[in-house]
């Protein structure tokens, strides 16, 4: 059998992307948690307004396995309200908002998480993070760790600088980073989505085949991998867009290490013809969705 490289990664990238009727459901919810904020807070109906798709959803490299993290935006009425407490402020917010998602959604598993509101709903997670946004479009947040803080994020100016090298390297900084996610939840690597964005979009933008096309993709997974391997978790990185300071907690060191290994054994088996160590070893980077 002949080892074709297009056909086999443009169909990985097929199988990495959620169903239609996934992306029907997180459109649903979403809309429900946005109008449901919408008619507490703002006294409104509508459920599109007051929100934003952020991580990967919002930066387009979610995969099958992704959850769903947005930003509600709140009144700062409510941010002079919580802000004057002298303990737990960012705890009192969290629950608030929490309290009200949970009354709509009694049925679905509705939790305060540290900067976040996760809704556990049947075929996906939603991360919900309540704001408040400022008058350059960041947004204030509450982080509930080490004591309570209230915390700057400007995720549009990440999603703009993201998409503009995206576009730069030929589409290939979001396949890439859908790739690196399948490679990290079929190995259980630990890495979050923040710092695979951030990893790969370093990688691709000094690369020199950045803007080839999918017959290339071998051998871009394989020299991510080693580059990835390479890196110190240690080593802080800087958030593009925003350049907010960012630490990764997770030791992937040594399974980047190993994976680059089985891909290096795959891309020579490319050269020699050898299927069966071809897809055998791609398999072990993404799962039965290499095919």
């Amino acid at each position: 059998m002949g080892i074709d490289v297009t056909s086999d990664f443009n169909k990985l990238c097929d199988n990495l992307k959620m169903s239609n009727t996934l992306v029907d459901s997180v459109r649903t919810k979403y809309h429900g948690i946005v109008k449901c904020i919408n008619e507490y807070y703002w006294d409104s109906s509508s459920e599109d307004k007051n929100c934003l798709y952020v991580g990967s959803y919002g930066r387009g490299t979610a995969i099958y396995a992704s959850d769903i993290d947005i930003v509600v935006n709140i009144p700062d009425s409510e941010y002079q309200k919580y802000s004057k407490y002298l303990y737990g402020a960012q705890s009192k917010f969290i629950q608030s908002v929490k309290d009200v998602l949970s009354e709509k959604y009694y049925n679905t598993e509705i939790r305060g998480d540290g900067q976040v509101i996760v809704a556990d709903f049947y075929d996906v997670r939603f991360e919900v993070v309540p704001a408040f946004q400022n008058s350059d479009r960041s947004y204030l947040y509450p982080d509930t760790n080490n004591g309570g803080s209230w915390n700057t994020m400007d995720p549009r100016k990440e999603i703009d600088e993201f998409n503009r090298v995206n576009n730069e390297c030929n589409g290939n900084l979001k396949r890439l980073s859908m790739m690196v996610r399948a490679w990290n939840e079929f190995n259980t690597v630990g890495l979050p989505g923040y710092a695979i964005d951030i990893s790969v979009y370093d990688f691709l933008k000094s690369y020199t085949y950045k803007s080839q096309s999918y017959f290339y993709y071998d051998f871009m997974m394989r020299d991510f991998l080693f580059d990835l391997s390479n890196k110190s978790h240690y080593n802080p990185r800087f958030m593009f867009g925003s350049n907010k300071l960012m630490t990764i907690d997770c030791l992937y060191e040594y399974k980047a290490k190993a994976s680059y290994d089985i891909a290096k054994k795959a891309t020579d088996a490319s050269q020699s013809e050898d299927y069966i160590t071809y897809i055998t070893s791609w398999r072990k980077i993404f799962g039965s969705r290499f095919s």
